[in-house]
């Protein structure tokens, strides 16, 4: 019997579709629970800039233009806990007319817990200001809205609510705003290896 089960990921980082947007480029991450080993690839990479097609996909009454990447995704984990399965963030930046970076969608995707091959599409969204004078500044001054860490969609911690009143327990809860900014698809063979060997049925 094995002492731990395997879980190879090989695949590309397709396209994405964006909304009036040009010029687009991704940063992709692989992230994983502590219980978590990577034996090969890498964790972390950067696309190349590509420019939209002029194919486009009509989709609620929005035009949509698609970027063509084709980054390539490689990576083989292992570990004896599902807990922490792993999953890619992906963020998306772009320029704005002062050729500035800015950021045109966060987005996550946990795995497939199952061996085959997939085709996942990731909704992609964009953090608003918090309020209205904070959205006027980012106006002026250019600088849109962003997570300081650009993995926080893909973790729970501070997403906790806090009681604020014990007497009727009002529930205070920490709330981002967001809006949906376009998707990125994503073409994924996954292997997974010994899995049943620890009790879990996939």
């Amino acid at each position: 019997m094995t002492s731990c089960f395997s879980v190879n990921v090989l695949g590309t980082l397709e396209s994405g579709m964006f909304q009036s947007c040009d010029n687009l480029y991704c940063k992709i991450s692989l992230l994983h629970g502590q219980d978590w080993v990577t034996i090969s690839g890498v964790e972390e990479g950067i696309t190349q800039m590509a420019k939209s097609c002029q194919t486009t996909s009509k989709f609620e009454n929005v035009t949509l233009r698609e970027c063509v990447w084709n980054f390539p995704i490689q990576a083989v984990y292992e570990s004896t806990n599902v807990f922490g399965w792993p999953q890619v963030v992906i963020c998306v930046y772009g320029m704005d007319f002062m050729g500035r970076d800015i950021v045109k969608g966060y987005g996550c995707l946990r795995l497939p817990r199952s061996s085959g091959r997939f085709t996942k599409y990731i909704s992609m969204i964009t953090p608003l200001a918090s309020s209205p004078l904070s959205n006027f500044l980012s106006f002026i001054t250019g600088r849109k809205p962003e997570f300081i860490d650009s993995k926080f969609i893909s973790k729970s911690e501070g997403r906790e609510g806090k009681i604020v009143n014990w007497v009727i327990m009002i529930y205070r809860f920490k709330v981002t705003r967001v809006q949906s900014s376009g998707s990125v698809k994503l073409n994924l063979n996954i292997i997974i290896k010994d899995l049943d060997n620890f009790g879990y049925t996939y």
